[in-house]
This record gives structure tokens, C-alpha cells and sequence, in this order.
């Protein structure tokens, strides 16, 4: 069938979608259509949460006290005036400073957990001396420096050798016409031989003035290594990494003792005590803490004369006693001991009054950590633990010096630090591009709303001219059937009527016995064929789909009526390829091979005859006898053998004839797929 030219309202709907999708495209003129654009989208998500499934966790949370530094207030109602307010650290000595973080503090009284007074615009000067000059100058006073959310504000690749660093803040945030500015912690970076260290919490802080609530905002808290960033840990997520063990009701005085072996003596910067995760029907942040802890250093096994010794009342127990005193918290967060750089190779930890959980008491750590510098002395190191009721299990104990936290790895503070900032702006960038996808969604929404009406009228417009078409395709086919079905009852069926006449005429002028007998021969070999012929007819008339193996039987079912059963030799060769066939090729295939045993019947004598199909990559069948044979050049067009040869061609195949007088025939037909 003719291919239909394309209608002119079909024109101009791919006119009218191409126009939309351009007045769709992206406003810088690049004319990318929106599913495009979508596509470049989606991609830059998927990357982006890619690189974000690589960083640390954030695990900030609100702190129940030691927020950090808090500004004094100032009246707001002059922009022309600058706060200038500050905030100094002095270093032990002239130290080779790489990078800075400013931790924001998180406004204890939101309902989210959001930053809290991180200053607008503010230099940061590092000097030599108290009054020298300025070695090195972080400017950020030109323009108001964007919220940071819960995450560090990084300033790397400083290279300053410098004693003294001011943060000077020229504006800071504005709450009900006052302006102030907070920060939680300042984390100063020097690069040593065990990495980057924190050298802030070693420092001398001041400032110029200060909203000071203990214990809650004080200049001291802003070096302290506490923060609403949370403990320093990594992605990965292991199980049961926490200390947590019950133990029968401790009498007074009963306590538990923890004994860390480093291996060898080192000097010892602080201990650290991590807490452990609570069962989730507890919401303790001190869950398993005891009342009191001693801590002890010793240089021997023997551990009679210590080389340090420190008693710790955490200030949770205390406060309400001596309120004026100063003890470090232990809350949700860390807290640490300062060992004061004292070498020695056992640390001693005794626990005393120890908390109640259910019948029995409760010790729980998340984890101890003795700190030399930036680096983890005791990490994976032997550890005692002794009871009451005798020392524990080794499997317990490791927990205590494996590293992590809360099933989370403890990792270097600088990375941790650059990770979260990383996150932060990658965060910043997702947002945004699912902002964009979301107002691209939209686009595409309003692009099929305009084109809804016009697709529905060129919709009705193309059914009416399809069911036409239809109509007029089936009337054509139907008639072409009837025109078929005219010529093969004209071939086949006229052809065998026109024999049963013609040997009935030849009766009536035949006396003679032997030839009656062969005249009622041809006719009852007439009668076989045009039973076949109208056998096959119903047969493939009622299938839907016409297989090769189908065809093949018709093909065996005819010779063996035809010729005698021990004449005729048909046989499969090989694996047959089954395959629809359609009408055509079903058509003029049964033709020419009835062309053939007519022709093999009636005219070779023929004892004996061979039929051989095979299908693999192209469909072949054989026909052999061993009859009279004939000369092909002299009868081929009286035989009909270029009617063969035309049936053949038909079906993109090729009819070989191959025949010798006295010797038989062999007739090839050959079809490629």
C-alpha cells in the first residue's frame, strides 16, 4: 500500500508543538525544550547526591547549655554606625595557622533548628604581636555574608604565622530593632606531624564586651570543642559500638575501674568521654554517667604511686550545691579531663556512684579517648574493666577505645569540619535545582494545558479521516479477495473439472477395457487432488497465522495422497525453523509443488519419488524422480516450467531444473528469508 501524504492538519500540529516547546525554553535563549532541560536537571541531582552520600552525616541537635559567646546588645535604629564588637584569641606562641571554621550557634529558643546571631559582615586580622601590624586580613564587611545554617564557615589555605587572631564584627543580626552577633565555637587549624590540630581550646580568649549567662553563653565556651555540630563522626553505621553494662546493685563505696594500656608511655594531652546512645525509652542525655570519676597515670603494672590524679564531680550533680564553682558538664555531648601533658602508660578510670536502671546499676560510655594533641592515643589499646563481681569480658571492653560513637567511626575534626561545610553547600545547590525542576514541571503542565484543546480538535479532525481511510482499505482488500478467490477456483478447481470432463469425453470413445480401466484411473486421481485442494483451502481459511511446520505437513498430507505411499519418499532434513508464513508465500509455495507432483503423475512413470524440505537460515525443498525425464530447453514452456519459475520469483526465491531423458528430474526451489 501507498504511503498517504501527510495532511495539512497534521502539518500544522507539528508546527504548533515545536512553536510551544520553544516558547517553553529556557529564558536565556539557549532554546533547550523543557524535557531537555529536565534531563540536564535530573542528571545534576542524581550527581549531586552522589557526592553528598560521600560526606560525613549532619547530627546537629540543640544544646541543653554551653551555647557559646554572646555579644552585648546594641540599639539598631543607625546603620551608619558599626558595632565593631570583638572577639581575640592569643596563642602559647606565634603559630602557623591553615585554616579557621566559625561554628553558628542555634537559637535555643526556635522551634527549628536553625542558626542563631552569625554575623553580617566582619573581618578577621591576624597579627604578630598585640598592637603590630596586620599580617593577614579575612575582609567579609563589602556585603552581608549569607546565612550558613547548621554548618561550619570554612576559610582555608591561610599559610599566617601569627599569635593573636580578632574577629570584628561590623554588623550582626537584628532581633526586635537590637543588634548582636553569637558564635558557638571557633576552631583554629595548625597543620602538625599528626595532622590538622585544633589550637583554639589552648588559647587565651578576650573580648571587647559580652552578654555572659553561665552556664549557658560565656566567653569561654566559644574554644571549648563543643558545639551543636555534634561529635566529629563519620558515615558509616556499624552496631552495638556503645559501652553499656548492667551490674548487680553497687553498695557504697563500690565502684568500677577502667584500666587503658597505650602500650608505652606518651604524654597525654586530655581525656575524653563520649556518651552512649540511651535505649529509646530513655531520654537521659547523661544515661549511664556515674556520680564521681577518678582518673589516675601510671608508669608500672604495679600502679601503687600515680603520676597524676584528678577527682571529677561532673557540674549536672554539683550545680545546685555550688553554683559558683566551675566544673566541666557532662551533658548530650563530650566532656574532657586536662591531663596537663603528663607521660605515663596506664590511665586509671574509677567510677563511683553509679545510676539505676531497672533493679540493677548501669555504666555506659559511648566511648574514652585519651587525646594526645589531635591524635587518638588509646584507640584499639587493652582494656580492664573491673566489677564487683569480677572483670569483664574482653568483647565489652574493646567498645570502650574502638573508635566509634553511636555506631558512628569517630573521624579527624578538620575533615569532619571541611565535610559538613561541603555539605552545606551542596545542600544549597539541591535545593535550588529542585526548585528549578519543580517551576520546569510547571512549565511542562502549562505547555499540554495550551496545547490540550488544540490536540483534541486535530484528535476528532484524525479519527474521521482514519476510520475513512479504514473503510475504504477493507472495501479494497475485500475486493482483491474476491478477485483472488475468482483466479485460484479458476486454477485449481476449473483445472481439475476441466480433466474430470475431458476424461469423461474420452470414455465415451474408448471401447477397449484397458483403457477405461486407466480412464477411471485419471479420474480417481483427479478426485484425490481436488479433495486435497479443498481440504487445504478450509484448512488454512480457518487459521489465523500460517506456521512453516503447518505448511510442511499440507506439503507431505498431498504427496502421500497423491502419489502412491510406496512411490513417494518425503522426509524433513535437519531442524525446521518454525516461522509464520504469510498468504502469499503459502500461496504460491502449495502452487508450484502441485505443479510438480502433477506434472511427476501424469507424465515421468515415475517409481520412485524423493521430497526433501529444510529450513534454517533460507527454505529449501527437493523434488526427485527417478522417471522418463525430458529435455529442458525443448519443453520447457510446454510443460509449464516457466509458469514454475514466475511462481518462485514471486516469493523472492529461485526454481533450479535439473532433468535428463532416461535418468529423472530434479526440481530446487530455494527461498531466502
Amino acid at each position: 500500500m501507498k504511503h498517504l501524504p501527510i495532511l495539512p492538519f497534521t502539518r500544522l500540529l507539528l508546527g504548533l508543538i515545536t512553536i510551544t516547546l520553544i516558547s517553553c525554553s529556557d529564558d536565556d535563549g539557549q532554546g533547550i525544550n523543557p524535557y531537555t532541560q529536565k534531563g540536564i536537571l535530573d542528571e545534576r541531582a542524581g550527581e549531586l547526591e552522589r557526592q553528598l552520600s560521600s560526606l560525613p552525616k549532619r547530627n546537629a541537635k540543640w544544646m541543653a547549655e554551653r551555647f557559646g559567646y554572646h555579644s552585648i546588645f546594641h540599639n539598631a535604629d543607625s546603620e551608619a554606625e558599626p558595632m565593631n564588637e570583638w572577639v581575640q584569641l592569643k596563642f602559647n606562641r606565634p603559630t602557623p595557622v591553615k585554616s579557621i571554621a566559625l561554628i553558628p550557634a542555634v537559637d535555643p529558643q526556635g522551634d527549628q533548628l536553625q542558626s542563631y546571631g552569625f554575623p553580617r559582615r566582619f573581618r578577621v586580622e591576624f597579627r604578630s604581636k598585640k598592637d603590630g601590624e596586620v599580617v593577614h586580613i579575612i575582609d567579609r564587611t563589602q556585603s552581608d555574608f549569607q546565612n550558613p545554617g547548621v554548618a561550619p564557615v570554612m576559610f582555608e589555605d591561610l599559610d599566617i604565622n601569627a599569635r593573636y587572631m580578632k574577629i570584628i564584627v561590623e554588623r550582626g543580626q537584628v532581633v526586635n530593632d537590637m543588634e548582636f552577633f553569637a558564635l558557638s565555637e571557633i576552631v583554629v587549624m595548625e597543620q602538625r606531624g599528626v595532622g590538622m590540630v585544633n589550637v583554639a581550646p589552648y588559647s587565651q580568649r578576650s573580648t571587647s564586651a559580652h552578654f555572659q549567662s553561665y552556664p549557658y553563653w560565656d566567653i569561654r565556651f566559644i574554644a571549648d570543642r563543643l558545639s551543636p555540630l555534634g561529635f566529629p563522626l563519620g558515615k558509616e553505621n556499624v552496631r552495638d559500638t556503645d559501652f553499656i553494662v548492667e551490674l548487680p546493685r553497687a553498695r557504697d563505696g563500690e565502684g568500677v575501674e577502667i584500666i587503658i594500656d597505650l602500650g608505652e608511655k606518651k604524654p597525654m594531652g586530655r581525656l575524653a568521654f563520649y556518651p552512649a546512645e540511651p535505649p529509646s525509652d530513655i531520654l537521659l542525655p547523661h544515661f549511664g554517667y556515674p556520680d564521681s570519676l577518678t582518673i589516675e597515670v601510671f608508669d608500672d603494672a604495679s600502679m601503687k604511686v600515680p603520676l597524676y590524679h584528678m577527682f571529677v564531680l561532673p557540674d549536672y550533680k554539683l550545680r545546685k550545691h555550688h553554683p559558683k564553682r566551675h566544673f566541666r558538664p557532662v551533658t548530650d555531648l563530650a566532656f574532657a579531663v586536662p591531663m596537663g601533658g603528663v607521660s605515663g602508660r596506664y590511665v586509671k578510670v574509677t567510677a563511683s556512684g553509679l545510676s539505676d536502671y531497672h533493679q540493677d546499676s548501669i555504666l555506659a560510655f559511648g566511648e574514652i579517648i585519651v587525646w594526645g594533641g589531635d591524635e587518638n592515643l588509646s584507640l584499639n589499646c587493652g582494656v580492664t574493666v573491673h566489677t564487683p563481681d569480677g572483670q569483664l569480658d574482653s568483647l565489652e571492653t574493646k567498645r570502650l577505645v574502638d573508635g566509634y560513637v553511636d555506631s558512628y567511626p569517630i573521624i579527624d575534626t578538620y575533615l569532619w569540619l571541611k565535610g559538613l561545610a561541603q555539605r552545606e553547600a551542596l545542600e544549597r545547590d539541591l535545593a535550588v535545582v529542585h526548585h528549578q525542576i519543580i517551576e520546569l514541571d510547571r512549565t511542562i503542565e502549562l505547555f499540554w494545558r495550551y496545547l490540550l484543546w488544540g490536540l483534541m480538535i486535530i484528535f476528532f479532525v484524525m479519527v474521521v479521516y482514519l476510520v475513512i481511510r479504514n473503510r475504504r482499505a477493507k472495501a479494497l482488500a475485500l475486493h482483491r479477495l474476491r478477485e483472488q478467490i475468482s483466479r485460484d477456483l479458476h486454477d485449481d478447481v476449473g483445472c481439475n473439472l476441466g480433466s474430470i470432463s475431458l476424461g469423461i469425453s474420452n470414455l465415451q470413445d474408448e471401447v477397449q477395457d484397458e483403457s477405461l480401466a486407466e480412464e477411471f484411473e485419471e479420474l480417481e486421481l483427479i478426485s484425490r487432488e481436488t479433495s486435497v485442494a479443498l481440504e487445504e483451502a478450509v484448512f488454512f481459511t480457518r487459521k489465523n497465522q500460517i506456521y512453516l511446520s503447518d505448511l510442511v505437513d499440507r506439503l507431505e498430507q498431498r504427496a502421500r495422497i497423491i502419489l502412491e505411499e510406496n512411490v513417494c519418499i518425503f522426509s524433513v532434513e535437519g531442524k525446521l525453523v518454525d516461522r509464520v508464513v504469510d498468504f502469499p508465500f503459502k500461496r504460491q509455495v502449495m502452487l508450484l509443488y502441485k505443479e510438480a507432483l502433477y506434472n511427476c503423475s501424469r507424465h515421468a512413470h515415475a517409481t520412485k519419488v524423493e521430497v526433501t524440505v529444510s529450513s534454517d537460515y533460507r527454505f529449501i525443498i527437493v523434488f526427485r524422480d527417478n522417471g522418463i525425464g525430458f529435455d529442458v530447453n525443448t519443453l520447457e514452456r510446454v510443460s509449464g516450467l516457466d509458469n514454475m519459475r514466475t511462481r518462485a520469483k514471486k516469493i523472492g526465491g529461485e526454481l533450479m531444473i535439473d532433468s535428463v531423458p532416461g535418468e529423472g528430474t530434479t526440481l530446487k526451489l530455494v527461498v531466502e528469508y
